[in-house]
């Protein structure tokens, strides 16, 4: 189906991609939009977007280069303890991802890609690429803090109700007497 058009769009753990949706993620690239992916999109039947690896399926998704890990490592994510240049999304001193779980991973090795977060080695685990006409972001972790979710809404410029962590209760929501 058709998607709305949002300037923001999350994709979690989109491991397998379908042609369909292929095509889909090709017809988002345009118009400033950001594009995040989460872990490892399109590595099983890397194929279909064309490449011959996983860390080609990633790159093919994202347009940001990557290597496979060797081996299982943990996943927390924490922002770059001094980055190179001024960060796109400012990510200083928030917590970028909270699941510590081992599993294989991929780090970002793109040098027109700025990095947003790193692993416990102080490898690319998040990083940041824009291509004029959009945005992505690879992000390899699991699990996006509302801080980051936060930082990315507002770099897409989508709309934001409030900070990250704040409560937000938009009226007239809950006048439902069945209290679903």
């Amino acid at each position: 189906p058709k998607l709305p058009n949002f300037k923001c769009y999350i994709f979690f753990f989109f491991f397998y991609i379908e042609p369909n949706e292929w095509r889909a993620i090709q017809k988002l690239k345009r118009d400033k939009k950001m594009l995040c992916f989460m872990h490892a999109p399109g590595i099983i039947k890397p194929e279909v977007v064309g490449a011959s690896t996983p860390s080609g399926a990633i790159e093919a998704v994202t347009g940001i280069k990557v290597r496979a890990s060797n081996g299982d490592i943990f996943l927390g994510v924490q922002p770059p303890a001094s980055p190179a240049a001024p960060l796109p999304i400012d990510t200083k001193g928030m917590l970028i991802s909270f699941w510590s779980g081992q599993v294989p991973a991929f780090f970002a090795e793109d040098s027109k890609a700025t990095t947003l977060g790193v692993y416990p080695d102080k490898s690319t685990a998040v990083a940041y690429r824009d291509f004029g006409n959009w945005q992505s972001v690879f992000f390899g972790g699991i699990g996006i803090s509302d801080e980051f979710l936060n930082a990315m809404a507002r770099k897409s410029s989508a709309w934001v109700a409030g900070n990250a962590g704040d409560a937000i209760l938009l009226h007239g929501c809950c006048h439902n007497p069945t209290g679903i």
